[in-house]
């Protein structure tokens, strides 16, 4: 299960089910959230995206590292197609 401390806010993101994060502050306020932050429940209403995404996003296999071929580099299919 990923799980990351906000060092600004001292709220623990974790995720226990695929594509949801659930937060919960220092005084013990929790809510669920998308991968993107958006709110499912719960008291709390915001969260921080990028840390959402980060524990209930898309992860890596263990023992993989990300590198540039997992990036969507591509903006424009056609032009790569070309230089090739």
């Amino acid at each position: 299960m990923p799980r990351k401390l906000h060092i600004l806010t001292g709220a623990i993101y974790e995720s226990d089910e695929p594509g949801i994060a659930r937060v919960t502050t220092p005084d013990g306020t929790t809510g669920r959230f998308d991968a993107h932050g958006g709110w499912i429940d719960g008291a709390l209403r915001q969260a921080d995206p990028h840390l959402c995404l980060w524990v209930a996003g898309r992860q890596l296999p263990p023992g993989r590292a990300a590198g540039f071929r997992d990036l969507p580099l591509a903006t424009n299919p056609q032009k790569e197609s070309e230089s090739a």
